[in-house]
């Protein structure tokens, strides 16, 4: 099969940069479409670089199954706090600024993130987003929270010394801003508004330990957001595993985690 791909510039003009990446918005559109809804993708790396098999590899799971998909690169290091978040918000406006020319309902817009693309979504879905340094353009005027969020093995809490990354969390501040973690933790500040969540993650994962997802959870489930999510844990997997195919992370019993996914989606209308 050919995979089609087509790219455009996130912004006219992208604010708060340091000019070591212009954020792109990679549209992969299904070969014969069969759904309407879309998923905006954020691949992982610690925010000093972005996996391919956590961007492309999923883009091209959606495409097999008739959904188109987006895979964002977003700012990482040396940008710092907000670029990324603000590249996410402004990822989402632009899937539903321009909708129609996609073919795609405004309204069934998921966003999916692994490790610290989970910990980006996580963010996106909180009441503690900077509201500044945006174009307030056309596109600005669309609502940034998605309709539905999709968490592999994220890197959630950052508030907690125990359980904060600080290699994953000195990329995303800088050490003046350090203290942000623990004011932005997204498990702290989930909105009212935050959509239903799909997580998976793996008991084996030694770099993101599996209570970041179950704090999630339980954040959501006391929030009261409607249908506030579906959780899988697996036994076995490493970090990064993707779709669990890949000959080095491999593991076929959590690979089933995609297929209970699509499940979901499907469930929850898209």
């Amino acid at each position: 099969m050919v995979i089609r791909m087509e790219t455009y510039d996130l912004w006219q003009t992208p604010p708060c940069t340091t000019e070591s990446c212009i954020p792109k918005i990679h549209y992969y559109p299904a070969e014969k479409k069969t759904h309407d809804g879309t998923v905006v993708i954020f691949p992982g790396g610690g925010y000093t670089h972005r996996a391919e098999h956590e961007g492309k590899g999923y883009a091209e799971f959606f495409q097999a199954h008739g959904m188109d998909a987006f895979v964002v690169d977003y700012r990482i290091w040396p940008d710092i706090y907000p670029a990324s978040l603000l590249d996410a918000r402004r990822a989402v406006r632009f899937v539903r600024y321009h909708a129609e020319k996609f073919g795609i309902d405004p309204h069934k817009v998921a966003v999916m993130g692994s490790s610290a693309g989970g910990n980006l979504i996580g963010l996106l879905c909180s009441t503690a987003n900077p509201a500044d340094a945006e174009q307030n353009d056309a596109i600005d005027q669309c609502d940034c929270m998605p309709n539905a969020q999709i968490h592999c093995y994220s890197y959630i809490s950052m508030a907690e010394e125990g359980l904060r990354i600080d290699w994953c969390s000195e990329k995303l501040f800088s050490p003046e801003k350090m203290a942000l973690c623990e004011t932005l933790s997204p498990e702290t500040h989930i909105a009212d508004n935050a959509p239903p969540a799909f997580i998976f993650h793996t008991f084996a994962d030694e770099c993101v330990n599996v209570i970041h997802c179950l704090r999630y959870a339980e954040a959501l489930r006391k929030k009261k957001i409607p249908i506030p999510c579906e959780l899988h844990i697996f036994p076995e997997g490493q970090h990064g595993m993707g779709l669990g195919i890949r000959q080095d992370r491999g593991n076929p019993h959590a690979a089933q985690w995609s297929g209970l996914l699509w499940n979901w989606l499907i469930h929850i209308g898209f």
